[in-house]
């Protein structure tokens, strides 16, 4: 076996020498590193696939685009990007919707123009302000709508009570008793009815004024940093659709506000 094996080193003359040896395989590595290195594609740009995930979504069947690497020449020193296509077309295999292709590169300059182009108008703008002012007065005629619908709910078991008492006392009877409460229960049912539309209500205005504050302080932290990370896109950004003819449509989270650029004509892959 090879462990019963005896190794004896210089038991014959050397063809070349240990330092000639040492130099020629120096050679070898050293000329295997470069070749490597010569053929190595450049790393991909930076990708806005993991700022944007599930934002970004096809126009016509509303599926999520699929973002992949489109690798340059080896001889290129253009870094390899990120495009992205309607997840049904690639799934499909052409079969189905179409291509909406748009890269990275493209796609990033297309959300800085719409940033640019919204900041002054949602930070600084009348329109803005009354638009959150109107959100918070809502609020407050909401919140007072509840309460006094709450305080009738307890008015009806306050009553319900009452007529029990008096059925058991004998100062009511069962007719009587029966018509009033059947009253008293319909009353109920349709207020907790209107109660519970005033809270859902209540909870997507709520839900709607906090996106807007977000996506406000999203534009604040995005002017400040001038980098777009993926808590900023978060807060500002709510879905971004693109079309078979290139165009693309940003959905901002504050009431209203969209930008929709119509430059970006890519061909295919």
């Amino acid at each position: 076996s090879e462990d019963d094996w005896t190794i004896v080193f210089n038991a014959h003359p050397a063809i070349i020498s240990q330092e000639q040896f040492s130099t020629v395989q120096d050679i070898i590595s050293n000329g295997h590193a470069d070749s490597l290195a010569q053929n190595k594609r450049p790393d991909a740009a930076p990708s806005l696939k993991d700022v944007l995930p599930e934002k970004l979504v096809c126009a016509d069947c509303g599926e999520l685009l699929y973002a992949d690497k489109r690798c340059s020449r080896a001889s290129s020193n253009t870094p390899s990007q990120i495009y992205y296509q309607c997840r049904t077309y690639k799934k499909s295999k052409r079969t189905q919707c179409s291509n909406h292709y748009l890269t990275d590169s493209v796609l990033t300059k297309i959300i800085d123009q719409a940033i640019y182009y919204n900041t002054n108008y949602i930070l600084n703008s009348d329109v803005c302000c009354q638009i959150v002012s109107d959100c918070e007065n809502r609020l407050e005629t909401l919140k007072g709508k509840i309460h006094s619908l709450r305080q009738k709910l307890e008015y009806l078991d306050r009553e319900t009570d009452r007529l029990f008492v008096s059925y058991t006392e004998g100062s009511l009877n069962s007719s009587a008793f029966k018509q009033q409460h059947t009253i008293i229960k319909e009353e109920r049912n349709n207020t907790e009815k209107w109660l519970d539309q005033i809270v859902t209500e209540r909870k997507k205005t709520e839900q709607n004024y906090y996106s807007m504050q977000f996506c406000r302080q999203g534009f604040i932290n995005y002017a400040t940093t001038h980098e777009l990370t993926k808590d900023i896109a978060d807060a500002m950004i709510d879905r971004i659709e693109v079309h078979a003819n290139k165009d693309v449509v940003i959905y901002f989270k504050f009431e209203g506000v969209q930008f929709t650029d119509t430059s970006s004509k890519e061909g295919p892959v």
